[in-house]
């Protein structure tokens, strides 16, 4: 004899009776879905308003990088995006994060793609482990381009050297990483897809 569930109404008639509804599945994914995408583009936003605050960390940020990557004395200019550090004999070399050179400028193509993505009803770990990817790589690549910077200066000294790594090495090391960077990203969200949907 087929059983019942007396507390879940068989018919929709019933439904209506008892002042319940059958649930829809989809609707909290839709709107935890939407709110990621709205999240997403709200930091975008904010990023390229607040660019002076991120060079401000990055100039931080440097200033240790440095300091553990050469054993020089090293600081920041409070207030300002600019980070020094001491060169043979004695000197202060101090440079500037531009606001063309923030590394805000790069990240926010890859918050821009990944609200694309999931806007577009793939599954969202994917793109989101290939955004935090991302952010991690753009940040070492940066730093790596500064770090670099300060090696042929406290080698070569503050003049020629200066130019010629700043503009030739650092510029190779940026194409360089922000190309794996963006292979990485599209691997990661990718295949974090198709697993999803197998």
């Amino acid at each position: 004899m087929p059983r019942t569930n007396p507390a879940a109404p068989a018919d929709p008639a019933a439904q209506r009776r008892t002042g319940h509804r059958a649930a829809r599945p989809g609707r909290a994914g839709s709107i935890g879905r939407g709110a990621a995408v709205t999240a997403l583009l709200v930091l975008a936003a904010a990023l390229l308003a607040g660019r002076a605050q991120v060079r401000g960390f990055e100039a931080w940020l440097a200033s240790h990088v440095i300091g553990l990557g050469t054993a020089a004395v090293t600081g920041t200019e409070p207030g300002r995006p600019t980070f020094w550090f001491m060169v043979p004999p004695g000197r202060i070399f101090a440079l500037e994060i531009t606001p063309e050179g923030t590394v805000a400028i790069l990240v926010v193509p890859f918050l821009i793609a990944t609200a694309v993505l999931v806007g577009m009803r793939r599954p969202m770990a994917g793109p989101l482990a290939a955004l935090s990817v991302a952010l991690v790589l753009l940040v070492v690549v940066s730093q790596l381009r500064i770090l670099t910077t300060a090696w042929f200066v406290q080698d070569m000294g503050p003049g020629g050297a200066f130019s010629w790594g700043h503009t030739l090495v650092t510029a190779l090391i940026m194409v360089f990483g922000v190309s794996v960077t963006l292979a990485a990203y599209a691997l990661i969200a990718v295949r974090q897809g198709t697993a999803a949907r197998s």
